[in-house]
Protein backbone atom coordinates (compact mmCIF):
# COMPACT_ATOMS: atom_id res chain seq x y z
CA UNK A 1 0.00 0.00 0.00
CA UNK A 2 0.98 3.47 -0.63
CA UNK A 3 -0.37 6.23 1.32
CA UNK A 4 0.56 9.00 3.63
CA UNK A 5 0.91 8.29 7.22
CA UNK A 6 1.02 11.54 8.31
CA UNK A 7 -2.70 11.87 7.74
CA UNK A 8 -5.59 9.49 9.56
CA UNK A 9 -6.61 8.23 6.22
CA UNK A 10 -3.47 6.89 4.99
CA UNK A 11 -2.33 5.82 8.41
CA UNK A 12 -5.60 3.97 8.70
CA UNK A 13 -4.89 2.52 5.35
CA UNK A 14 -1.34 0.89 6.08
CA UNK A 15 -2.75 -0.39 9.37
CA UNK A 16 -5.54 -1.92 7.54
CA UNK A 17 -3.34 -3.55 5.33
CA UNK A 18 -1.25 -4.52 8.06
CA UNK A 19 -3.84 -6.64 9.69
CA UNK A 20 -4.60 -8.37 6.55
CA UNK A 21 -0.71 -9.41 5.82
CA UNK A 22 0.96 -8.77 9.15
CA UNK A 23 4.64 -8.17 9.24
CA UNK A 24 7.62 -8.95 10.71
CA UNK A 25 9.82 -6.14 10.41
CA UNK A 26 9.08 -2.36 10.36
CA UNK A 27 11.76 -0.07 8.47
CA UNK A 28 10.86 3.70 9.42
CA UNK A 29 13.07 5.77 6.74
CA UNK A 30 10.78 8.72 5.27
CA UNK A 31 12.18 12.17 6.18
CA UNK A 32 12.44 15.39 4.98
CA UNK A 33 14.45 18.13 5.85
CA UNK A 34 14.74 22.14 6.15
CA UNK A 35 17.46 23.92 5.88
CA UNK A 36 17.97 27.76 6.57
CA UNK A 37 18.14 30.07 9.46
CA UNK A 38 15.32 29.03 12.11
CA UNK A 39 13.53 32.48 12.29
CA UNK A 40 13.04 32.36 8.21
CA UNK A 41 11.37 28.45 8.22
CA UNK A 42 7.77 29.02 8.38
CA UNK A 43 6.16 27.16 10.76
CA UNK A 44 3.99 25.43 8.34
CA UNK A 45 6.88 23.14 7.38
CA UNK A 46 8.31 22.64 10.40
CA UNK A 47 5.01 21.52 11.59
CA UNK A 48 5.15 18.91 8.33
CA UNK A 49 8.80 18.21 8.97
CA UNK A 50 8.28 17.26 12.76
CA UNK A 51 5.32 15.09 11.68
CA UNK A 52 6.74 13.11 8.65
CA UNK A 53 9.87 12.25 10.70
CA UNK A 54 8.76 11.91 14.37
CA UNK A 55 5.13 12.12 14.99
CA UNK A 56 4.37 9.58 12.04
CA UNK A 57 6.52 6.98 12.76
CA UNK A 58 5.44 7.07 16.71
CA UNK A 59 1.62 6.52 15.53
CA UNK A 60 2.42 3.80 12.94
CA UNK A 61 4.39 1.96 15.91
CA UNK A 62 1.63 2.73 18.31
CA UNK A 63 -0.91 1.21 16.28
CA UNK A 64 1.35 -1.54 14.30
CA UNK A 65 2.52 -2.69 17.75
CA UNK A 66 -0.35 -5.57 18.84
CA UNK A 67 0.14 -7.24 15.05
CA UNK A 68 3.78 -7.35 15.72
CA UNK A 69 3.62 -8.96 18.93
CA UNK A 70 0.75 -11.43 17.32
CA UNK A 71 3.79 -12.04 14.72
CA UNK A 72 5.82 -13.21 16.79
CA UNK A 73 9.44 -12.38 16.83
CA UNK A 74 9.55 -9.02 14.90
CA UNK A 75 11.72 -6.29 14.29
CA UNK A 76 11.14 -2.01 14.04
CA UNK A 77 14.21 -0.22 12.82
CA UNK A 78 14.02 3.50 13.14
CA UNK A 79 16.17 5.31 10.66
CA UNK A 80 17.43 8.66 12.27
CA UNK A 81 20.53 10.65 11.32
CA UNK A 82 23.79 11.28 12.70
CA UNK A 83 21.95 15.20 13.84
CA UNK A 84 19.75 13.30 16.05
CA UNK A 85 22.93 13.05 18.14
CA UNK A 86 25.01 16.28 17.05
CA UNK A 87 22.54 19.50 16.75
CA UNK A 88 23.62 21.28 13.39
CA UNK A 89 23.51 24.53 12.63
CA UNK A 90 21.00 25.71 10.52
CA UNK A 91 19.08 22.40 10.90
CA UNK A 92 17.15 22.81 13.80
CA UNK A 93 13.73 21.60 12.92
CA UNK A 94 15.55 18.59 11.18
CA UNK A 95 17.29 17.77 14.50
CA UNK A 96 14.66 17.65 16.87
CA UNK A 97 13.10 15.44 14.93
CA UNK A 98 16.13 13.08 14.93
CA UNK A 99 16.67 14.31 18.28
CA UNK A 100 13.29 13.23 19.29
CA UNK A 101 13.08 9.84 17.42
CA UNK A 102 16.30 8.53 18.84
CA UNK A 103 14.91 9.24 22.30
CA UNK A 104 11.77 7.70 21.52
CA UNK A 105 13.69 4.43 19.91
CA UNK A 106 16.09 4.60 23.01
CA UNK A 107 13.02 4.43 25.38
CA UNK A 108 10.98 1.26 23.25
CA UNK A 109 14.47 -0.71 23.16
CA UNK A 110 14.38 -0.38 27.04
CA UNK A 111 10.77 -0.98 27.79
CA UNK A 112 10.06 -3.78 25.27
CA UNK A 113 13.22 -5.86 26.18
CA UNK A 114 11.25 -8.74 27.16
CA UNK A 115 8.92 -8.63 24.42
CA UNK A 116 9.35 -10.50 21.20
CA UNK A 117 9.11 -7.04 19.46
CA UNK A 118 12.89 -5.88 18.52
CA UNK A 119 13.58 -1.98 18.06
CA UNK A 120 16.77 -0.21 15.85
CA UNK A 121 17.94 2.96 15.59
CA UNK A 122 20.09 3.47 12.45
CA UNK A 123 21.88 6.83 11.95
CA UNK A 124 23.14 7.41 8.87
CA UNK A 125 25.33 10.52 7.75
CA UNK A 126 24.77 12.34 4.90
CA UNK A 127 23.21 10.45 2.01
CA UNK A 128 22.97 10.62 -1.73
CA UNK A 129 19.32 10.72 -1.81
CA UNK A 130 16.49 12.91 -3.11
CA UNK A 131 16.59 14.56 0.47
CA UNK A 132 19.68 16.30 -0.25
CA UNK A 133 19.35 18.79 -2.99
CA UNK A 134 22.69 20.33 -5.61
CA UNK A 135 23.07 23.26 -3.43
CA UNK A 136 23.09 20.96 0.06
CA UNK A 137 25.46 18.28 -1.79
CA UNK A 138 27.79 21.52 -2.78
CA UNK A 139 27.43 22.63 1.04
CA UNK A 140 29.09 18.79 1.84
CA UNK A 141 31.85 19.32 0.08
CA UNK A 142 32.70 22.67 0.77
CA UNK A 143 32.94 21.32 4.55
CA UNK A 144 34.06 18.57 3.85
CA UNK A 145 31.06 16.26 4.97
CA UNK A 146 31.03 12.58 3.33
CA UNK A 147 27.93 11.51 1.59
CA UNK A 148 27.40 7.69 0.86
CA UNK A 149 25.54 5.82 -1.64
CA UNK A 150 22.26 4.55 -0.02
CA UNK A 151 23.60 0.94 -0.97
CA UNK A 152 25.62 1.73 1.91
CA UNK A 153 23.15 2.19 4.27
CA UNK A 154 21.10 -0.75 3.27
CA UNK A 155 24.27 -2.37 4.13
CA UNK A 156 24.85 -1.01 7.42
CA UNK A 157 20.81 -1.77 8.29
CA UNK A 158 21.74 -5.84 7.43
CA UNK A 159 24.98 -5.73 9.17
CA UNK A 160 23.16 -4.27 12.33
CA UNK A 161 19.87 -6.56 11.80
CA UNK A 162 22.82 -9.28 11.74
CA UNK A 163 24.71 -8.53 14.90
CA UNK A 164 21.51 -7.96 16.49
CA UNK A 165 22.94 -4.17 17.67
CA UNK A 166 20.51 -1.79 18.74
CA UNK A 167 22.35 1.60 17.82
CA UNK A 168 24.33 1.55 14.69
CA UNK A 169 25.94 4.81 13.71
CA UNK A 170 27.51 4.87 9.92
CA UNK A 171 30.51 6.80 9.12
CA UNK A 172 34.00 8.19 10.95
CA UNK A 173 34.54 10.80 12.40
CA UNK A 174 30.88 11.27 12.21
CA UNK A 175 30.55 8.62 15.05
CA UNK A 176 33.35 10.25 17.04
CA UNK A 177 31.72 13.46 16.98
CA UNK A 178 28.40 11.84 18.27
CA UNK A 179 30.14 10.56 21.22
CA UNK A 180 32.18 13.32 21.89
CA UNK A 181 29.05 15.39 21.74
CA UNK A 182 27.15 13.37 24.59
CA UNK A 183 29.66 14.11 27.17
CA UNK A 184 32.14 17.11 25.58
CA UNK A 185 29.75 19.35 23.91
CA UNK A 186 31.83 22.66 24.17
CA UNK A 187 34.54 20.92 21.92
CA UNK A 188 31.83 20.43 18.89
CA UNK A 189 30.37 23.86 19.97
CA UNK A 190 33.58 25.16 18.97
CA UNK A 191 34.19 22.81 15.38
CA UNK A 192 30.91 23.52 14.32
CA UNK A 193 30.82 27.59 14.99
CA UNK A 194 33.76 27.83 12.99
CA UNK A 195 31.71 26.08 10.32
CA UNK A 196 29.40 29.11 10.48
CA UNK A 197 30.15 31.11 7.38
CA UNK A 198 30.67 28.61 5.25
CA UNK A 199 26.96 27.22 6.08
CA UNK A 200 25.66 30.62 5.66
CA UNK A 201 27.52 30.91 2.50
CA UNK A 202 25.34 28.51 0.30
CA UNK A 203 22.06 29.48 2.63
CA UNK A 204 21.03 31.72 -0.41
CA UNK A 205 21.88 28.62 -2.97
CA UNK A 206 19.70 26.56 -1.08
CA UNK A 207 16.73 28.76 -0.41
CA UNK A 208 16.60 29.50 -4.38
CA UNK A 209 16.20 25.88 -5.01
CA UNK A 210 13.23 25.67 -2.92
CA UNK A 211 11.80 28.57 -4.62
CA UNK A 212 12.52 27.71 -8.50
Amino acid sequence: ACADITTAEGLDKVVAVCHEHPPTMLINSAGINEIGNFSAIPMARIEALLATNLTAPIALIQRLLPVLQRAGKSYVVNVGSTFGSIGFPCHAAYCASKFGLRGFTESLIREYAHSSVNFYYLAPRATQTAINSDAVVSMNQALGNQMDPPERVADALVAQLEGNKSRWFIGFPERLFARINGVFPAIVDRALIKKLPVIQRFLTSVTKEKLS
